[in-house]
């Protein structure tokens, strides 16, 4: 772990977004499906193929994560030809908070160039799932042809423009701006919603001892929400009148990015220190009353971001949120 946070501690302009964004133009450009490398493979586990009209790589195109970014495929010849203008959307993940922070990366700038906009995805899939959609939908983007590029294809003209976020670097103003299509209301007083991570599918990290944490949250008038039971709007109805809102690290909390005036506290439970830096950076472009609590537990499984953990004493998240709720009322 400290190799990790000293990692992220090095990384240049942390926080810090370019003074603006752009948009290239490319004629003649030939895009190639998404090919995803194994795990350990790369810091960017993905293989990018966008080429200008000689064969050259289109760098903007590729996806960037840090100080890293994914590796360009070999050119190859199209099978296909689409004709007219298009957009490049870029990865097109099937993770809610990946989708959020990083397919709607170049979001800030769809509205402003005509055409269907193009995804790479690691399946052949063509159709975007119900909870994609939704999220279009509330961005004004759910009218727009959307397509997934599956074979080699060359397409006339295409505006690439550039990530308004970069995951553990920005998110940068417009981008933000951009995403926060939701108006979040005043809090109400009293209302506090716990994002639980107890009923996801075991293939995700698990926090053991989060239902005795759910338990003691109930006894003391907490709402809890498990996101993945509730359509996008649902989260978002459940969220906009909080005065406080509280989990364990996870992609529930990437939802807030699409609320506009978010005055809720945030308090966010550390399962990684890789995965918090990425909250912080959100916190910081949107200006959220965030803080990001460490309790003592044990891993419960390789160590990794994507393991679970195991709650040395579950008492200690509501004792920790109690004194949350102190602090707030005392800085008020």
């Amino acid at each position: 772990m400290n190799a990790i946070r000293a990692e992220l501690a090095s990384l240049p302009s942390l926080w810090r977004p370019p003074a603006q964004l752009n948009v290239e133009t490319h004629d003649d450009v030939t895009l190639l499906p998404l090919d995803s490398l194994p795990l350990g493979a790369a810091p960017v586990r993905l293989r990018v193929g966008v080429f200008g009209a000689q064969g050259e790589v289109i760098e903007t195109a590729l996806h960037r994560r840090g100080r890293h970014r994914s590796e360009p495929l070999p050119a190859a010849p199209a099978e296909e030809t689409w004709p007219g203008s298009f957009v490049y959307g870029g990865v097109l993940w099937d993770h809610f908070g990946h989708f959020l922070v990083e397919s709607l990366a170049r979001a800030w700038a769809f509205a402003d160039n005509d055409g269907p906009i193009l995804w790479l995805r690691k399946s052949p899939q063509q159709e975007l799932r119900g909870w994609q959609r939704e999220i279009l939908d509330l961005l004004g983007l759910g009218d727009r042809e959307h397509r997934v590029v599956t074979r080699p294809t060359r397409v006339d003209r295409l505006a690439v423009p550039e990530q308004g976020l970069v995951m553990w670097r920005y998110l940068h103003p417009r981008q933000e701006a951009r995403l926060a299509a939701h108006p979040f209301r005043s809090p109400a007083a009293g209302r506090r919603v716990w994002l639980s991570r107890s009923g996801l599918p075991a293939g995700l990290a698990r926090i053991e001892g989060e239902v005795e944490v759910e338990a003691l949250l109930r006894a003391e008038g907490w709402t809890i929400l498990r996101p993945e039971t509730v359509s996008v709007a649902g989260q978002l109805a459940a969220l906009d009148t909080a005065e406080m809102i509280a989990g364990f690290a996870g992609s529930a909390f990437h939802g807030l990015m699409l609320g506009r005036d978010v005055q809720a506290r945030i308090v966010i439970f550390s399962r990684h220190p890789k995965v918090e830096v990425n909250y912080e950076m959100i916190a910081a472009a949107k200006g959220l009353d965030q803080r990001i609590v460490r309790l003592e537990h044990e891993p419960a499984g390789d160590g990794s971001a994507r393991a679970g953990i195991r709650l040395t004493r579950p008492e200690d998240v509501t004792e920790a949120l109690r004194a949350a709720t102190l602090s707030h009322g005392s800085a008020a």
